[in-house]
């Protein structure tokens, strides 16, 4: 018990230290240590291998919504909102904190327990002081010097765990290098027509990897891997117009880790029977690769059997 208010004392003076600063000063100090607390946090929660906040848009989306859109909005519905009604109560400084931290880590719990933990409970709780300390100066103060060390802290732990992504989850040192030992070749027929695309063994061993059951999101998006595979479907056929696509993804499987992901993107069209006036799908295929690299496919030999597309999946021994 001793030891516990002797740490609540400890925070209670550090925080009071805060409260003599000016502006600026306050601004830059808090928010490299409240970036350092979320981080530090962050970095050890992942020992836990908790589940993993499923970011919506790509690496530079999320970067440009969470340090150029998200942080004014924030502070008016997280921090101003709540600190208004609090003040109307005639509540004291601790209660205005409470107020803003408990909306705040709730709806950031709602994205996983360490996002709710060193964003919502650690990073919420920094901005919270910030809010009610400059409220008491003036609403400007409080509004510029929140939303301006919420953009910082979160262009700082976006651009660090980008980093930390792609180097502890997809790391290519862990990949078993002699399980990879040769190429990869993707055949598909279309339109009486033989195409092979191909991956060579530098090209897997440079792709990221990817482990399903650590239920993080892929190192490509499908939205990215669809925006790749367009280009190659336009350049080869400028005049065709597809029914529909679709996507899929799955581990090329002579690589024996199973950590190397491709997607595979069909683009149909309708092939007319005319002895019948039915119709059949004729498939084409783009393989992409994890690294964003759509493999436009080379043409092999003219076929003469049915001209159904239909592809084949396999390594060359």
């Amino acid at each position: 018990m001793s030891l516990t208010r002797n740490f609540a004392h400890f925070v209670a003076n550090h925080f009071r230290l805060y409260r003599t600063l000016t502006p600026w000063a306050f601004c830059w100090r808090i928010t490299i240590e409240g970036t350092t607390v979320s981080l530090l946090l962050a970095m050890g929660l992942m020992a836990f291998d908790l589940e993993q906040r499923d970011i919506p848009f790509n690496n530079a989306m999320f970067f440009i919504v969470g340090v150029f859109v998200a942080p004014v909005p924030e502070t008016l519905l997280l921090q101003s909102f709540p600190v208004f009604i609090a003040r109307l109560f005639k509540a004291r400084f601790s209660i205005q904190v409470l107020s803003s931290l408990v909306p705040f880590a709730f709806l950031h719990f709602l994205e996983g327990i360490q996002t709710g933990l060193a964003a919502g409970l650690v990073g919420g709780g920094y901005l919270a002081f910030t809010y009610v300390h400059w409220r008491g100066v003036s609403r400007w103060s409080s509004f510029w010097i929140t939303a301006l060390s919420h953009a910082i802290r979160n262009a700082l732990l976006i651009s660090c765990f980008i980093v930390l992504e792609s180097f502890i989850q997809y790391p290519s040192f862990n990949d078993d290098a002699h399980a990879i030992d040769r190429p990869h070749v993707i055949v598909n027929r279309y339109n009486g027509i033989e195409y092979r695309s191909q991956l060579s063994v530098d090209q897997i061993r440079k792709m990221p990897s990817w482990d399903p059951q650590r239920k993080t999101r892929p190192p490509l998006s499908p939205g990215d891997a669809l925006t790749a595979a367009n280009q190659i479907a336009l350049k080869l056929f400028p005049e065709m117009t597809w029914e529909n696509a679709t996507i899929s993804m799955g581990p090329l499987g002579h690589v024996q880790d199973h950590r190397k992901w491709v997607y595979s993107v069909k683009y149909f069209d309708k092939v007319e029977n005319e002895a019948d006036k039915s119709f059949t799908l004729n498939a084409f295929l783009v393989v992409v690769r994890m690294d964003g690299v759509a493999v436009e496919p080379e043409i092999v030999e003219e076929l003469t059997g049915p001209s159904q597309g239909t592809n084949n999946i396999n390594s060359i021994p």
